[in-house]
């Protein structure tokens, strides 16, 4: 029997850093189950550089999906098709219309959010008043959101 003096255990899921690598490869290996699944490209047909890309970027809840169950993940990765990186590129590219131009449910049209970056009210009176949370209004004075006007 030997003694455990300086005898460190280190259990992977005990340390950060390994743990990390481990969801990290775990949920790269799920993507490239799917990507190699669902393939290839549907503008192009290329194998190379495959991402998934939500059909219609207003039904997209999240990108980050690889975690979630079976069911959740399936119900969401329906939404989406596969393409090579420069044809989503190109995809994306045209769909780059801001504001009202871009969704056709949005809350608020940009009479409504030059309004709101010149009113006096604090966000939160603001929010009530226009239908939308206290942050959304916060993003539009700070122009995270609604960057394109003026």
């Amino acid at each position: 029997m030997g003694s455990n003096v300086g005898y460190t255990l280190t259990v992977p899921y005990k340390d950060p850093d390994r743990q990390r690598e481990y969801m990290r490869k775990w949920m790269a290996d799920r993507r490239n189950a799917w990507l190699a699944a669902n393939g290839p490209c549907v503008d192009c047909g290329t194998w190379d550089e495959l991402e998934v890309d939500h059909a219609d970027a207003a039904m997209k809840v999240t990108h980050r999906v690889w975690s979630w169950s079976l069911p959740r993940r399936e119900a969401e990765l329906a939404k989406c098709v596969v393409r090579c990186n420069p044809c989503h590129k190109e995809k994306s590219a045209g769909e780059q219309l801001k504001g009202e131009a871009r969704l056709q449910n949005v809350k608020l049209t940009e009479l409504q959010v030059l309004s709101i970056r010149e009113s006096p009210l604090s966000c939160r009176m603001l929010g009530v008043q226009y239908g939308v949370h206290r942050v959304t209004i916060s993003k539009i004075r700070r122009r995270v959101i609604w960057k394109h006007l003026a």
